[in-house]
C-alpha cells in the first residue's frame, strides 16, 4: 500500500497496482474520521463514517450506470430509521435533467434542468433548474398529518410546499 498525502488535509490510498481505493482524512485531531471508498473509475462508491456519536452520522453508497453518471446516492442514518436517496437521471448527451430527494419512499423535492447555452467545446454555460418541494403527510422530515394532498407519487399524496426557479450561467476556460 502508497500513501499519496495532499494539501486538502485528506490521504489517498493506493492498492499495488497503483489504483487509487479509498480516501481518508489526514488532519491531526480531526475526530470526524470517515473513509471514501472508490472504484476501478476513480468514482465514489462509498462513505462509511468512523464515529457514531452524532446525529448525522450516516452510511452512504452511490450507484452509476453504464456511462458512468451518478444515478442515486443514498445515506443510512444509524440514529433514526431514515434514508435518504438522491436519484439523478441524464439526457443521452449526459446532461442531468431531472434529480429528486427522497426521505425513505416519500418524496421531498424534485428539480429539472433545462439547458439554454452552450460553449464551442459543447459545455453547458447557462442553465435553469425548476424545483419544486413537497411536504408528504406521512414524511419524517415534514413531520405533520395534512390527508389533502394535492401531487400524487409513489401512491402517496403531497402537498407542493414550494416552487422555485433559478438560472446558473457559468464560464469555462479553455487552457
Amino acid at each position: 500500500m502508497v500513501i499519496d498525502t495532499y494539501k486538502t488535509s485528506y490521504t489517498s490510498i493506493y492498492n499495488r497496482s497503483g489504483l487509487k481505493i479509498a480516501i481518508i482524512p489526514s488532519s491531526p485531531g480531526d475526530n470526524q474520521k470517515s473513509e471514501w471508498l472508490i472504484d476501478k473509475n476513480g468514482r465514489i462508491t462509498d462513505f462509511i463514517p468512523k464515529i457514531a456519536d452524532t446525529p448525522y452520522h450516516c452510511k452512504g453508497h452511490n450507484k452509476y450506470n453504464n456511462q458512468g453518471d451518478l444515478i442515486e446516492s443514498k445515506r443510512d442514518f444509524c440514529t433514526h430509521r431514515a434514508s435518504l436517496i438522491d436519484k439523478y437521471t441524464y439526457n443521452e448527451k449526459h446532461f442531468l435533467i431531472k434529480s429528486t430527494f427522497s426521505e425513505d419512499r416519500d418524496l421531498v423535492s424534485k428539480t429539472e434542468y433545462q439547458y439554454l447555452q452552450f460553449d464551442s467545446h459543447n459545455n453547458w454555460i447557462k442553465r435553469i433548474q425548476h424545483g419544486t418541494f413537497y411536504d408528504s403527510y406521512d414524511s419524517v422530515i415534514a413531520n405533520h398529518h395534512n390527508p389533502k394532498g394535492d401531487s400524487t407519487a409513489n401512491g402517496k399524496e403531497y402537498n407542493i410546499q414550494s416552487l422555485s426557479t433559478d438560472t446558473t450561467t457559468r464560464k469555462i476556460t479553455y487552457y
